[in-house]
């Protein structure tokens, strides 16, 4: 599934023709907010199992 969403972000940036460092950089940071939100979702997952 991320690896799709992935692609079609990477579509979606050459077909309104953005440059490439662009979307290393929109790619990285959506990455990014992936883990952290992922990371927060676990740990109240974890503090409301306690």
């Amino acid at each position: 599934m991320n690896a799709l969403l992935l692609s079609v972000l990477k579509n979606l940036f050459n077909l309104m023709g953005i440059g490439s460092f662009v979307q290393m950089i929109a790619t990285g940071v959506i990455l990014v907010l992936a883990l952290v939100l992922n990371k927060l979702l676990d740990s109240r997952a974890l503090a409301a199992a306690r």
